[in-house]
């Protein structure tokens, strides 16, 4: 007996492409889904360890500085209005000069120069809103406070091409007594020693995600923001 052997049909194939460009644009669609899912994830992981780092590294620098050599200047706008309530201008930025122990080999003065012993005990903290080293934490050293003017600056943490996180809010401030009540100038005396807050945000909006009764630029950006009091030494 003879078999005639058949083909597929035109309507078949076409049924079977379709059905295939189907599968291929779905498994697109995932891929780009859980990318995207991860990337967001990814970001967010970065931004909570750099404001970590940033915070600890601050904090502990500031737990070495001698409580009469912190000098805390905001050269934009008023971080504060009249109710001590904390703003954000646009030009917002912050400056921390310090002085750590003198020959005290301490990160950032940890490097001994010719017969000096850690020379560098001058430290000055830069952050700004604008410009060009913008939502990023720089860190200065020098032998002298007078010549931290002309140190110069290398980040220390948010906004390099690394890992794009975002510093958006750096703040150093005294305290008036150990309860947390903050003094009304930035060079008040600290007696209850200062409150440091650090605020990063993710590199990229995540479009699934709404911050609540927020329609401000960051409505669809993750932050992360550690805040705490530092006891200076006497």
């Amino acid at each position: 007996m003879m078999h005639t052997a058949r083909g597929h049909t035109l309507v078949e194939l076409l049924i079977a492409m379709g059905l295939a460009a189907l599968i291929s644009v779905g498994v697109a669609s995932l891929y780009v889904s859980q990318n995207a899912i991860a990337r967001s994830e990814t970001q967010r992981d970065r931004a909570q360890l750099d404001a970590h780092y940033a915070y600890d590294i601050i904090t502990h620098l500031l737990r070495q500085a001698a409580t009469s050599s912190v000098v805390i200047s905001y050269p934009g706008s008023a971080k504060f209005n009249a109710d001590n309530e904390p703003q954000a201008p646009a030009d917002d930025a912050l400056v921390v000069d310090f002085l750590l122990p003198a020959g005290y080999p301490v990160w950032p003065n940890d490097q001994a120069v010719g017969a000096d012993n850690f020379p560098n005990n001058a430290v000055r903290l830069h952050w700004q809103n604008t410009g060009d080293f913008a939502h990023q934490i720089q860190i200065g050293t020098a032998a002298t406070r007078d010549a931290l003017a002309d140190a110069a600056l290398r980040p220390l943490t948010g906004g390099d091409q690394l890992t794009q996180t975002r510093i958006i809010n750096f703040d150093v401030w005294p305290l008036s007594n150990v309860s947390g009540q903050r003094q009304a100038n930035a060079s008040d005396l600290a007696i209850g020693g200062y409150v440091v807050r650090v605020t990063a945000r993710t590199a990229g909006a995540d479009a699934s995600f709404q911050r609540t009764a927020d329609n401000t630029t960051l409505a669809h950006y993750r932050t992360y923001t550690l805040s705490g009091g530092v006891a200076p030494r006497n």
